[in-house]
């Protein structure tokens, strides 16, 4: 099983969203991950995190890998991410086996499909080079804010170097100390980039932000060719939900 840190990345990441979310890995960890979203009906979402609970309880019991799983509290508010690691994609190759007897998981099943509207499943690729990793004392995350960045077809080395060269430098210098990012490769747009950042607690967002000790010159020179990089962006915040993930081995 792939041990979950709060310091290193496993969400959702998965970041997933997301990921970290946040998931984050170690220098032992995988070098991909899932991340499973869920669209959950109105009102259906003390019934989805019970019934996500009991996948949980008994995935970890039947030896699952180890799951983390988080909702978004400002974005779409029904959308819950499921995040585990993934130790090879040989692992896909191997034949599902339920973590309940047949009737049960059949049941859960069912009850899980009244919940949601739909459910999609995407694996992203890990980039250790471009994490800033947590102190390895660091409790779990309250929030995560994700930034989902769509680039440009032929663009994602372009956007990797400008990450690693002027992005992660500029956030370690405004006392950054959580920061990572994935690219979809299987699932989705293989264009889509997820960084996620640690928020330790909402009045965060009122101080200044991890840019604010750029000058205008230095600002100006940071985006420097983003336009012709960078497609779109979107914003969201994650909260980790504990009571329904995998506990973190220390």
């Amino acid at each position: 099983m792939i041990k979950l840190k709060y310091g290193s990345l496993l969400l959702l990441s998965a970041t997933l969203l997301l990921p970290a979310y946040s998931a984050a890995q170690d220098e032992e960890g995988p070098s991909h991950f899932s991340v499973r979203t869920f669209d959950i009906r109105p009102g259906q979402g003390d019934e989805f995190r019970e019934l996500m609970g009991q996948l949980v309880q008994a995935g970890d019991a039947a030896g699952w890998q180890a799951r983390a799983n988080y909702q978004e509290v400002r974005g779409q508010l029904g959308t819950y991410y499921s995040v585990t690691g993934i130790e090879n994609f040989a692992s896909f190759d191997e034949e599902f086996t339920a973590p309940m007897d047949e009737d049960a998981w059949q049941e859960w099943l069912a009850a899980m499909w009244k919940t949601g509207r739909s459910t999609s499943l995407v694996v992203y690729r890990i980039y250790p080079e471009l994490t800033i990793s947590a102190p390895e004392d660091a409790g779990p995350p309250d929030l995560i804010q994700l930034r989902f960045t769509r680039v440009y077809p032929g663009k994602n080395r372009a956007f990797a170097d400008w990450v690693g060269n002027k992005l992660k430098p500029a956030l370690e210098k405004g006392g950054v100390q959580s920061f990572n990012f994935s690219r979809a490769v299987l699932g989705a747009d293989t264009n889509l980039w997820i960084s996620g950042m640690r928020i330790d607690n909402w009045a965060a967002y009122d101080e200044p932000g991890p840019l604010a000790h750029l000058s205008d010159e230095e600002s100006a020179a940071l985006f420097e060719g983003w336009d012709e990089i960078v497609q779109s962006t979107d914003v969201r915040v994650i909260r980790y939900l504990p009571d329904i993930s995998t506990p973190p081995e220390e």
